[in-house]
């Protein structure tokens, strides 16, 4: 792995370099040869590697994450590939077709473990007030869809489940629009997505701590190409309605054009600044949901799809994307002899929306669009589920009634949707000025009490 930068140049280089060597050791007056042949292989080697790392880089659809992980591997030496061993009931599981079966189980029970912990309040689900227009899924002209696909399909190599990279498929749009047009046409106007592009291959991604304990991984999915093509046609469908409706909150910062990471954390720190002007130091309350996008429940969000506007055809499209999907784990295993793709058995998952897919970040943002709502007297910051709640008060005694008031009806807000709020790693920090030192604020979080004493906190 760490000589993927070698080229059949390097290689011939280094052949001729060693005839040299021998040569010399004989005939000392070519010395002065070997030694501009090792200056000229040594350059022939900086840039060889340096061509591979900048095409490794500047392919990928995440450039600025590509670099960093080059960074982390040149700096540390640490190999691109280590084979995954788990621990499992205290037993070190090392064979691949194991691993995968671990995690693939893990992947699928988790969530519904998740909900399970869940102490349900009473209250209901309120669901959004109720909005007369309804969306139309108006066909494609083949144009429109080959103009739309060539934006939105990546020169990527990865693969679902079909092993055709999305490069590959790009490419041969112009030969394959007219059936894929036909299809997809076909798909929105009975509001059936096909089964067999359901089938998601779920690729474990290392998060931080112990790589033996499976909870330290994220579930990506790779879906097909062609799944893709359905889901970017269908969210064509699906923005232009939900910007005319102005359909999500301006707290919501992920996955919306125009916005980013640095519109929320600019809006964060104009709400802070502000209240710490005003002389109110203010309490900012970090949530920490566990995976949110894997506790999805479907019958909530169809129910407030059904709110906004997305009805008939449009939400029986949604509804058959996301019920019952197929998954199977595949990791990478690298013997004496050969590096292989290890798959697990398929499972049925029927929670959640797909991290990985096009629309499954969409999906969300419906489901937990109304947050706010649970607590009016908060300013809210979000990034997809990463949620940041502002108080502010003059008087702190008033501060912490209404922190813990908020922060009750938010837990209540988060149980209704069997979302977990994770009070272990919910954070809170007050901020002031240098000259006005404020006291702490406690909160009480289910059996945890949150202190506002926090000196640092990451967000995004």
């Amino acid at each position: 792995n760490s000589c993927k930068w070698v080229t059949d140049d390097v290689k011939l280089s280094s052949n001729r370099l060693k005839d040299l060597y021998i040569l010399k050791t004989n005939f000392p007056q070519l010395n002065q040869f070997y030694m501009q042949a090792k200056i000229r292989h040594n350059k022939l080697i900086k840039n060889a590697k340096r061509s591979y790392y900048q095409n490794r880089i500047f392919s990928s659809s995440n450039i600025a994450g590509e670099a960093w992980k080059v960074i982390s591997e040149l700096s540390t030496g640490v190999p691109e590939h280590k084979n995954i061993s788990l621990l499992e009931n205290k037993i070190l599981v090392e064979n691949p077709h194991l691993v995968a079966e671990v995690f693939n189980d893990y992947f699928i029970n988790e969530p519904k473990n998740i909900i399970n912990r869940i102490t349900k309040k009473q209250g209901k689900v309120l669901y959004p007030t109720y909005n007369s227009y309804s969306i139309f899924l108006i066909p494609f002209s083949e144009d429109e869809l080959l103009n739309l696909l060539t934006l939105k399909l990546k020169n990527k190599r990865s693969a679902g489940y079909d092993e055709v990279p999305m490069f590959i498929m790009k490419k041969a749009l112009p030969v394959i629009i007219q059936p894929l047009t036909y299809l997809i046409n076909l798909s929105f106007s009975t509001g059936v997505f096909p089964e067999r592009l359901k089938l998601g291959k779920v690729v474990p991604i290392f998060k931080k701590n112990d790589p033996q304990f499976v909870q330290n991984y994220r579930p990506i999915t790779i879906t097909s190409c062609f799944s893709k093509s359905f889901e970017y046609a269908f969210l064509h469908r699906l923005l232009p309605f939900v910007n005319k409706q102005t359909l999500f909150s301006p707290s919501q910062h992920g996955f919306i054009c125009g916005k980013s990471t640095n519109t929320a954390i600019l809006s964060l720190l104009e709400t802070i600044i502000d209240c710490v002007e005003s002389g109110e130091g203010p309490v900012g309350i970090f949530c920490d949901i566990s995976r949110a996008f894997d506790c999805v429940q479907h019958n909530i969000l169809i129910n407030k799809l059904l709110a906004y506007g997305i009805r008939g055809v449009a939400l029986d499209w949604v509804q058959s994307f996301l019920s019952n999907r197929p998954q199977y784990v595949c990791v990478n295993h690298i013997d004496d002899i050969k590096k292989d793709n290890i798959d697990s058995n398929i499972l049925i998952n029927n929670v959640g929306v797909p991290q990985g897919s096009v629309l499954g970040p969409i999906l969300f943002l419906f489901y937990s669009n109304d947050i706010d709502s649970a607590s009016p007297v908060a300013s809210v910051v979000r990034y997809a589920d990463d949620t940041a709640f502002l108080f502010s008060s003059p008087c702190s005694e008033n501060l912490n009634i209404m922190c813990q008031s908020s922060l009750n009806e938010l837990l209540a807000w988060f149980e209704t949707h069997c979302l977990f709020l994770n009070s272990s790693k919910t954070k809170a920090i007050r901020f002031h000025n240098r000259q006005n030192n404020c006291p702490k604020i406690d909160v009480i979080l289910k059996d945890s009490i949150i202190s506002s004493n926090s000196r640092n906190i990451k967000f995004l």
